[in-house]
């Protein structure tokens, strides 16, 4: 049996603020994008984690004055 994934409305608005951007995003830039009171800032990781297993994003280390990861989307 295939099993199909499908988006739950929060990550949909996750890949939304991606498409939107165009650009790998911080998880707080992320939350900077967000509709007011959609979902609550301490579920950010979960949802990421989520997209992350199920290929819809990619996770990659930036470097810079503080190092920070950058979330971007799977080609």
């Amino acid at each position: 049996k295939v099993q199909k994934n499908y988006l739950s409305p929060k990550e949909y608005e996750i890949m939304t603020i991606f498409w939107s951007m165009d650009k790998p995003l911080t998880a707080s830039e992320i939350l900077q994008h967000r509709k007011e009171g959609t979902w609550a800032a301490n579920s950010i990781h979960p949802l990421l984690n989520k997209l992350l297993e199920n290929g819809y994003i990619a996770a990659a280390v930036v470097f810079s004055a503080q190092t920070s990861t950058a979330v971007e989307m799977s080609q």
